[in-house]
């Protein structure tokens, strides 16, 4: 850390491999850095952003902007931050930081947070098996697909049907649903067919 100090803030045993569905082929790599049973810890115990309470982390992302590389390589960190005030959106944490590995200089990244089943029990306290997570139109990463599979067959009926765009409206959150793409298209992001994912609460009179 930036902080006067003379020694590292943190320093732990973690895995690490290179992410990115497309990124991969760039020069410069985007690494997923993980915590589990193999190492000496499970989890990491830091605030590594400090826009946010979270303090307890089991993987983490070390992004090198995806399609915005060469370019700013903040981009995506700056239209997720500029959503905060105005828009009904989760975000991940976002902190830019410098590189090294096995003492060679790897560029800028981005340290990311991960939106898997850890981020919604930590900023949503939320604990296992008790909500669903979603990905890409039905890979299920937590939970199950059954209510999944019940909103994508509302969502397929003629909604121009009032009764019918209600029973949507009524386990969606369609608020949440429309910022999203509002941000998508005014943030002109060209990379967001891919990486969507859905969650809901299974608690009764939750939404998506």
């Amino acid at each position: 850390e930036n902080d006067g100090s003379d020694r590292a803030a943190i320093n732990e045993l973690a895995g690490t491999k290179v992410n990115g569905q497309n990124s991969w082929v760039l020069p410069q790599k985007m690494l997923g850095i993980y915590f589990d049973n193999e190492y000496d810890e499970n989890k990491l115990e830091y605030p590594l952003f400090f826009d946010r309470e979270r303090a307890e982390y089991g993987d983490f992302i070390l992004r090198a902007s995806g399609s915005d590389w060469s370019s700013t390589l903040f981009r995506d960190g700056l239209c997720q931050g500029l959503t905060a005030e105005n828009m009904d959106l989760e975000k991940t944490g976002f902190r830019p930081s410098i590189v090294y590995v096995n003492g060679e200089y790897m560029c800028i990244h981005n340290l990311r947070s991960r939106t898997n089943e850890s981020f919604i029990e930590e900023n949503f306290s939320y604990g296992n098996n008790e909500f669903d997570l979603i990905e890409n139109e039905g890979v299920i990463e937590e939970g199950d697909d059954v209510a999944f599979n019940e909103w994508f067959a509302l969502c397929e009926e003629d909604l121009t049907n009032v009764a019918n765009f209600q029973a949507v409206t009524d386990v969606m959150d369609v608020g949440n649903f429309t910022d999203f793409f509002i941000t998508e298209i005014w943030t002109s992001n060209s990379s967001w067919g891919h990486n969507i994912k859905v969650w809901k609460p299974k608690a009764a009179g939750t939404k998506w």
